[in-house]
């Protein structure tokens, strides 16, 4: 079911996408029900890059998962996976107001989402993958850094 729901989530082209976006998301949210133990991680992940990929996206959903994804990666001491931080970045600097009227954002904002981006840079880096990663998505995160003058 995972993988069917993976596959049908990232098949951007499939007719009526939209409505198999929605099935991979309640099938997500079925496995996670019965994950009564919280120990895949990749559930969590996977619902959180579906209800981005609705239209409109569901950016505070898919915040949030991510950051339980995170959480349950860290609680099993997991390496790897970093992309989840970079994706929680993600969707919290396209919900920033300041950033979608392009302007910078504010300190405490920028100390929220800096640590998961130099996470993320960091294994990027180690498996030369900075480029695509961080222009994924419109590049909003390379826009970001670039709008706030940051050097990660």
């Amino acid at each position: 079911m995972f993988s069917q729901a993976q596959a049908a989530s990232e098949d951007y082209g499939a007719v009526g996408y939209q409505d198999k976006v929605k099935g991979a998301t309640a099938i997500f949210r079925s496995l996670i029900a019965a994950d009564t133990d919280k120990r895949n991680h990749g559930n969590y992940a996977e619902l959180s890059y579906a209800l981005r990929r609705q239209k409109p996206p569901d950016l505070e959903g898919a915040e949030k998962a991510i950051a339980e994804a995170i959480h349950i990666r860290n609680k099993l001491r997991l390496s790897g996976w970093k992309y989840y931080e970079f994706r929680r970045a993600r969707y919290r600097i396209e919900q920033d107001a300041n950033f979608v009227n392009n302007k910078q954002s504010d300190s405490d904002f920028v100390a929220k989402v800096l640590p998961d981006l130099k996470a993320a840079h960091a294994a990027f880096v180690e498996t030369g993958r900075v480029k695509g990663w961080f222009a994924e998505g419109e590049g909003v995160v390379e826009r970001w850094v670039k709008l706030n003058n940051l050097d990660l």
